[in-house]
């Protein structure tokens, strides 16, 4: 199922990234910091608990957003990864196509439009370990 989304009066086609290419895009450190990272710890010793990120009420945490720029580029060794110069350029002519001032800005619009994903954290399925050891 295709799907567009407009920014700046211009359509886009929003679209799934293919395995290997998936793989090179998350080789990129900031975009990694929003999928893995700590978002709750256990002490056993203390028998408590603190979610580490903002959260809701109801401990829901959020799913962040991200907007990349990537033009693969595969190595004489077959690996997928990041052409900077095409990728640099690919987000010039972006951010000059739609108006913006920069990639931040055009994030926190699209968070506008599109609600930010929220999980509750699983507290229950790690309760049984709470009395024998500390977990993150």
């Amino acid at each position: 199922m295709s799907q567009t989304v407009t920014i700046g009066g211009v359509d886009f086609q929003v679209a799934a990234v293919p395995g290997r290419t998936v793989e090179a895009i998350l080789s990129d450190r900031t975009l990694v910091q929003g999928i893995w990272r700590d978002v709750y710890r256990w002490d056993a010793r203390t028998q408590t608990g603190k979610v580490l990120v903002a959260a809701t009420k109801d401990k829901s945490v959020p799913l962040p957003n991200a907007i990349t720029f990537f033009i693969p580029r595969v190595t004489p060794a077959g690996i997928v990864t990041r052409n900077v110069q095409a990728s640099d350029r690919m987000a010039t002519r972006f951010l000059n196509l739609v108006d913006a001032p920069s990639v931040a800005e055009v994030a926190k619009a699209i968070a506008e439009l599109v609600q930010q994903p929220q999980k509750i954290l699983p507290l229950d399925v790690f309760a049984p370990l709470n009395a024998c050891l500390s977990y993150t």
